[in-house]
């Protein structure tokens, strides 16, 4: 039988394209509608995994699916409300669907919500299981905007990073915003030629590309004396911060 994809929709604020910008300490309320039962995964940028942070305590997640019709015309949902959100609760959230009961069409053993790490998710192939991953997952990008922390934390740090790089292989510097508006640069602090701050700019010839879900993104790293240690900096409407960055390099 066909199966058609979980929808997400935002009762709380009016969304714009698959991304939406959302103050801080405001409510989130989301709604995700499809043919089967549904878990929610939610951003994780701290660490441990945020089921240890209070903040994440006041989630309410309610679910239900029709029970008297056939399986072909079932209708189920399932809604998250977050009462204030926190600027680390910036990220994806994903609706899709409990695979066991895309294949047992069971109510048995189904949990609401997940708390995972959405990149960690989104690559499995548990979750995805025998059907496209298109078809069984639906999500939408929150900032949360805070104008007294500007990035969106990195395990749980937001001030100073360490980092685990591998030489010429593809990496990611996790610059990210809590504000999709925001401009976000990446500087050596000490460059070549007079030991001053370089920015890194992106640059398609050289593999380097820049995404605000994401961060920065090499194609290729290159380890040198000038990599070792990297400044974030964010600004918008006036304010700005950075973050250090400190690489370390690995060869395989």
């Amino acid at each position: 039988m066909p199966i058609n994809s979980p929808k997400i929709s935002i009762l709380s604020h009016t969304l714009n394209g698959d991304t939406i910008d959302i103050p801080a300490d405001k409510l989130i309320h989301l709604r995700c509608t499809g043919q089967h039962p549904m878990i929610w995964i939610f951003p994780n940028n701290n660490y441990p995994l945020f089921e240890h942070n209070e903040q994440f305590n006041n989630i309410k997640v309610r679910s239900d699916c029709d029970r008297q019709v056939k399986q072909s015309a079932r209708k189920c949902w399932t809604e998250v409300i977050i009462p204030e959100a926190k600027y680390d609760m910036t990220g994806s959230y994903v609706c899709l669907y409990n695979q066991s009961n895309i294949r047992s069409s069971s109510m048995i053993n189904y949990h609401p919500i997940s708390i995972e790490s959405t990149d960690q998710v989104m690559s499995s192939s548990s979750i995805v299981g025998s059907v496209e991953s298109s078809n069984v997952m639906d999500s939408i990008y929150i900032y949360v905007n805070d104008p007294h922390n500007l990035m969106v934390p990195f395990e749980g740090q937001v001030g100073f990073l360490f980092i685990a790089l591998f030489q010429q292989q593809p990496a990611t510097i996790p610059c990210r915003p809590t504000y999709s508006k925001a401009v976000v640069k990446l500087w050596k602090t000490n460059s070549k030629e007079n030991g001053s701050p370089e920015e890194i700019k992106p640059n398609s010839t050289l593999g380097i590309t820049y995404d605000s879900k994401k961060g920065f993104y090499f194609e290729n790293a290159r380890w040198d004396t000038e990599s070792n240690s990297l400044q974030c900096h964010f600004e918008i409407d006036g304010l700005s911060s950075t973050a250090s960055i400190s690489i370390h390099w690995s060869s395989r």
